[in-house]
């Protein structure tokens, strides 16, 4: 029955399971070329921000929510900051298949996500996955609606609600 629901769909009805930030919310500063105070180094899948008071440390992660009504999840490409030691641990182990085997790092959200109150900053979890694969972000239980989707799941409709969202930023 699933599956006759999805084909009576249009194509441009059908909501974006998957989205991406290129960068942490605020990157732009650091294409500032001007600023002799803060720049920035961005990779694929990692970030260093260098200022007068240190140094911010971010990896790109994957947020997943549970789709309740769909065979599969809302998967969220985010960026996450991390502490500097646990950044240096992350980088040593990461082509090392026993990366698996690390305790989850704390971690904060650094990007804003279309569709909910602001996200900058929420806590939660960095759980390093196998090789070639983004670690997870499980947030901290919160009363955040982020925070209350992931842990209980929501439907494709509120997918459509956060798609249309992300598409009103391009």
């Amino acid at each position: 029955m699933e599956s006759s629901k999805l084909r009576s769909l249009e194509v441009d009805e059908v909501p974006a399971f998957r989205w991406s930030f290129a960068e942490p919310t605020g990157w732009a500063r650091m294409r500032d070329h001007d600023s002799k105070l803060v720049y920035g180094e961005l990779f694929d899948e990692q970030a260093v921000v260098h200022g007068p008071t240190g140094s911010g440390f971010y990896v790109r992660a994957s947020l997943e929510i549970p789709v309740l009504d769909a065979p599969q999840d809302l998967v969220l490409t985010v960026w996450a900051s991390v502490r500097g030691d646990h950044f240096e641990r992350m980088h040593v182990l990461w082509q090392d298949p026993r990366r698996v085997d690390e305790a989850p790092y704390a971690t904060r959200l650094c990007n804003r996500i279309p569709g909910y109150p602001d996200t900058w900053h929420l806590a939660g979890r960095l759980h390093t996955q196998p090789v070639g694969f983004r670690p997870l972000v499980e947030l901290d239980r919160s009363d955040h609606p982020l925070a209350i989707d992931q842990r209980r799941g929501i439907t494709a409709s509120r997918v459509s609600q956060i798609s249309d969202a992300f598409e009103c930023r391009v």
